[in-house]
């Protein structure tokens, strides 16, 4: 047995087990998986179809997906590439890339394999692991090169050369001085050769090994982004903490330091700027659990805040390189701060002062100074600098901070611009963030000159300027003005929420041609402005002063502070709805952007006491809805002109009903109607509202309007309503679609479910089997003793009448099958239209067929299975198979009301949230034999048996409503009796097709099995 065969496995295992230990607490049931070593592959089978089952309910579970990894590598499968591929793109893991290596290895894909390992010695040092030395050397071989090359973070590099070698003809180039090996001291073993860097290595910004013979994997490092360290820090009451790790050997500790950053009204010798307290990160494991997970390694530190209260109140913590984390600079009493900044207002607002003239002046047009700090980014910057040029008018200048970008083609590019259009552009020596960056460029403004703070990934157009001058000048204490924006918190469009798609230029520049046109001069009053594009006064700057780059350190909330003391000094802040502009919301830093937003929004609520709070009542009142739901309806009429529309009501529920009425939108787009869907929601104020939706194309989220007639009656005449199809009234309430049927429209109403006269909907008991439809007292009592599930608190008596009154007045009355026309009619005398939802062909050849070379059987089970679609009845099923020990097995693709239960018993599969098209799949690679589908409901249509069919695969059916009926008239299937013996029932699973030949008495049960009862 080679290194590679016996170490790779252990690896492996060694993964495997440490993100085990932690899922077991989570997830009791892996606790009943037990493995020894490699061969054990009964156990990982059994492993791997469980977490398969796990990642459909927790796609993001980094462990869930590492352990398919793993398994799957065990078990020789080469899709664990897949897994392991999706957790290092997520997170630069050592781990991940290690065992990605395995799977090249394994599966000998030796091209992929070297290119991987190149890009691991030029990211990362060498893996203190005796695995990565055996990959390496494999794949080395296997790719023809004489060897590999690493670098440490002690300035070590280390060649690696299997073959003998003369190293006079080695040579190291730093930067650009090349020099040969013996200008260097190093030491020689066996094929490893070590070479100790020059002391100043650390300020070059490459190393390359040359050979001219030779080929080595790697050999050239990017010296900057080898040494970089990614940290963040905050303060707390008692503590200074946060984490800090080095891009290339994540695990290994961090040295940092804590030393004075002097405040600008500190005496200059009030701390001892010399000083400094130097602490270090904890160290973290190799098969740390974020690290197997992929996610990012952070390892931690603290310090208490008594150990450095000799530097004052104002520090920064800074690394080895001398370079800040992010979040620093620090103050440790914000509040102390508020109360020296409140007697300092004091003493501005009285001042002992004589009195003396003051004259002002009024310039006919504002200047205005466009500040763009810029750090990352090329190609969205470009697009930003050309739409700026585009639309900058006379009266505006444009001032670019380059925040000392490591991006050579975006500060090439800036020189050029700069030069090209006589634009102000400022270089900072250090990466300072946004905060400082803006402050430098407002210091550049003239005076009485207002100011844009721009962000370099904003996407301007026609008239941007103009229109935010004339909002911020309509009033004199309007100090601020943002506009509206695909990306921008509150002041995001279409969705408020933020969560929209970067819009094209032509998208842009057309809803801003929009919003142009239509603004009528509001100016809806907001808490802050936005410091993506944020036009602040030059009267409104002088007043409040500029960003605190003191305590927002890199970025965010920045613009946030900036607004509410302006608010403080009576200024207000406003919407513009007459621009609008893109937002790409750039990843500048992202990796601490979660940390920055939440210490920020902490300081925030510090200095602004109530912050949160604020924006939330602001959010809650909403007070751009009304503009949003307008420029929803001015898109939708310039996209579809004249065209008419239809209104689909329904129930914000699951279930089949959402692909019948999205067949039917379909069905009316092809015929020239926009369709909507109204259906019921809540808002987050607590108002209940209707909400209308696109069917194909969900582009107008803001169709929402109180649930009234005379509301509702508004958007019919805005959206030219021809026709309205009601669906269901659940959730909507019945006595608002007796309301509906007023307006005078024609409505047709599509039978789902029984509602209109069941306020269980099924008609079903508690335990969900079929009520037997009892008389009028009957249900009565059954509403008494359940409640209703429809939402509805009438009585029996007046939820027929009211359905009654809708019914009959619709143009039709249409059901899915006979069945459930059938039971319609015995509570209502109206017309039912049969109209099945579907038409599937060819069901007469879908039969049973026995596969004899496999003595078990493997049923099929579909979709959610809930107490009404059969639950308990596959759960006492199950049992009885495992007790009886009989040769079934159940798969249900998808998942039930109690998904443990079902797999305690040992004989069903569950694979989990599904998608319609994988379903063929799970049937090819679980060797399906039939489906059983043991709803006990007298269901209306039931798609499920539509996708069993389109699997080629017959089903065994209870005898009750569509489903038996589309069995009986199709083929396709069996039907079974409803209170069938599960004896009986496991038989006729077993082979149906003496079901369907034998008699139903009991002694043919010899003809299947015998049952140990």
């Amino acid at each position: 047995m080679t290194n590679t065969e016996l170490i790779l496995p252990q690896f492996i295992l060694r993964a495997l087990r440490s993100v085990l230990y932690h899922l077991k607490i989570d997830f009791p049931l892996f606790r009943t998986f037990s493995f020894k070593d490699k061969r054990d592959t009964d156990a990982f089978r059994s492993i791997l179809t469980y977490c398969e089952y796990l990642q459909r309910g927790y796609p993001s579970d980094g462990r869930i997906t590492m352990a398919i990894g793993c398994v799957r590598l065990l078990l020789n499968i080469p899709t664990a590439s897949e897994a392991l591929e999706f957790l290092k793109n997520r997170s630069n893991s050592r781990i991940c890339s290690i065992l990605l290596l395995c799977v090249r290895v394994q599966f000998q894909n030796w091209s992929t394999a070297k290119d991987e390992l190149i890009d691991y010695l030029t990211h990362y040092v060498r893996l203190p692991h005796p695995i990565f030395d055996i990959l390496a050397k494999t794949i080395t071989a296997q790719n023809n090169y004489d060897g590999w090359v690493s670098l440490s973070l002690q300035g070590k590099l280390t060649l690696i050369d299997y073959t003998s070698f003369c190293t006079d003809d080695l040579s190291i180039s730093i930067d650009t001085n090349t020099l040969p090996l013996n200008s260097f001291t190093f030491v020689r073993k066996g094929p490893q050769l070590e070479i100790d860097l020059p002391e100043k290595w650390k300020n070059a910004c490459s190393v390359i090994i040359k050979h001219p013979y030779r080929k080595y994997i790697s050999g050239v490092f990017d010296i900057e982004n080898f040494l970089k360290i990614d940290g963040y820090v905050e303060a707390t009451e008692e503590h200074i903490k946060g984490w800090a790790c080095y891009r290339s050997e994540p695990e290994r500790p961090v040295k940092l330091s804590v030393t004075v950053a002097p405040d600008r009204d500190d005496h200059p010798h009030s701390y001892p700027t010399h000083k400094h307290i130097q602490i270090v990160t904890h160290p973290t494991k190799l098969f740390d659990i974020r690290t197997l997970s992929g996610e990012a390694c952070l390892p931690y530190f603290s310090i208490s805040l008594k150990k450095i209260s000799f530097l004052g109140k104002h520090f920064s913590v800074k690394t080895e390189m001398g370079l800040p984390l992010y979040g620093s600079p620090l103050h440790i009493n914000i509040l102390a701060e508020q109360a020296l900044s409140y007697a300092r207002a004091t003493r501005e607002a009285f001042p002992a002062i004589c009195r003396k003239q003051s004259f002002s002046t009024h310039n006919t047009i504002k200047r205005v100074a466009i500040i763009i700090p810029v750090y990352n980014g090329f190609d969205i910057t470009r697009l930003c600098l050309q739409q700026v040029i585009r639309y900058k008018p006379d009266n505006a200048r444009i001032i670019i901070i380059n925040d000392k970008s490591p991006n050579k083609e975006l500060t090439d590019y800036l020189e050029d611009v700069s030069k090209k259009y006589r634009i102000t552009l400022l270089h900072n020596k250090q990466n300072k963030g946004f905060p400082a960056s803006a402050n430098r460029g407002m210091r550049q403004r003239n005076t009485d000159e207002d100011v844009i703070l721009l962000n370099s990934d904003a996407l301007v157009s026609e008239k941007w300027i103009f229109q935010l001058q004339k909002a911020v000048y309509s009033k004199d204490d309007i100090g601020t003005a943002t506009p509206l924006s695909n990306n921008a918190t509150i002041f995001s469009y279409p969705n408020k929420d933020g969560n929209n798609p970067l819009p094209t230029i032509e998208e842009c520049e057309n809803l801003n041609t929009i919003m142009i046109q239509t603004w009528q001069g509001e100016l809806p009053e907001v808490p802050t402005a936005h410091g993506f594009c944020m036009y602040i006064k030059s009267d409104c700057l002088k007043s409040v002063g500029l960003l605190r780059e003191d305590i927002f350190a890199q970025g965010y909330g920045e613009e946030n502070d900036f607004s509410r003391r302006a608010a403080a000094l009576g200024w207000r802040h406003v919407a513009c709805l007459g621009t609008y502009v893109g937002h790409a919301e750039s990843q500048s830093f992202s990796h601490v952007k979660t940390d920055l937003i939440r210490r920020n929004l902490s300081i925030l609520n510090d200095l602004h006491k109530g912050y949160d709070q604020l924006i939330r009542r602001w959010q809650q009142r909403d007070p751009l809805f009304f503009y949003r739901r307008r420029l929803d309806l001015t898109r939708h009429k310039q996209d579809h002109g004249l065209q008419k529309s239809v209104f689909l009501i329904m129930h914000d529920r699951a279930g089949g009903i959402l692909r019948h009425v999205g067949h039917r939108a379909i069905h009316y787009t092809t015929q020239g109607y926009a369709a909507f869907i109204l259906k019921p929601d809540i808002l987050e104020n607590g108002h209940t509202v209707w909400r209308l939706e696109s069917m194909l194309k969900n582009e107008f989220p803001n169709l929402i309007i109180p649930r009234s007639l005379s509301s509702l009656r508004y958007l019919v005449q805005e959206l030219d309503c021809q026709k309205i199809e009601i669906h269901s009234y659940i959730g909507n309430g019945l006595d608002n679609i007796l309301h509906i049927t007023r307006l005078g429209l024609p409505y047709d109403v599509y039978i789902h479910d029984y509602s209109w006269f069941c306020p269980q909907i099924t008609l079903t008991q508690k335990t969900g089997l079929y009520c037997g439809e009892p008389g009028k007292e009957g249900c009565q009592a059954c509403l008494i003793e359940n409640g209703s599930k429809t939402g509805e608190s009438c009585s029996i008596t007046a939820l027929r009448k009211k359905s009654a009154t809708i019914l009959e007045q619709a143009e039709q009355v249409i059901a899915p099958s006979h069945d459930t026309a059938q039971r319609l009619r015995r509570y209502f005398d109206i017309p039912v239209n049969v109209v099945p939802w579907e038409i599937i062909r060819n069901v007469e050849n879908i039969s049973f067929s026995l596969p004899f070379s496999r003595p078990k059987r493997t049923i099929g089970i579909l979709g959610a299975i809930s107490v009404e679609k059969g639950f308990y009845q596959i759960l006492a099923l199950a049992r009885f198979i495992a007790q009886n020990t009989l040769p079934i097995e159940f798969v249900l693709i998808g998942y039930s009301c109690d998904d443990n239960a079902l797999l305690e018993t040992g004989v069903v599969k569950i694979t989990g949230n599904y998608k319609e098209f994988e379903i063929k799949a799970f049937v090819t690679t679980c060797t399906i034999d039939w489906f059983f589908l043991p709803s006990i409901w007298p269901e209306t249509w039931s798609y499920v048996l539509t996708q069993i069919w389109m699997t080629d695969k017959p089903a065994i059916a209870y005898d009750i409503g569509a489903p038996a009926e589309r069995i009986r008239h199709a083929g396709g299937g069996i039907n079974v009796p409803l209170h069938m013996p599960y004896s009986r029932l496991a038989q006729i699973l077993y082979d149906p097709g003496k079901f369907q030949t034998l008699t139903s008495n009991d002694n043919c049960a010899s003809a299947f099995f015998p049952l140990s009862q």
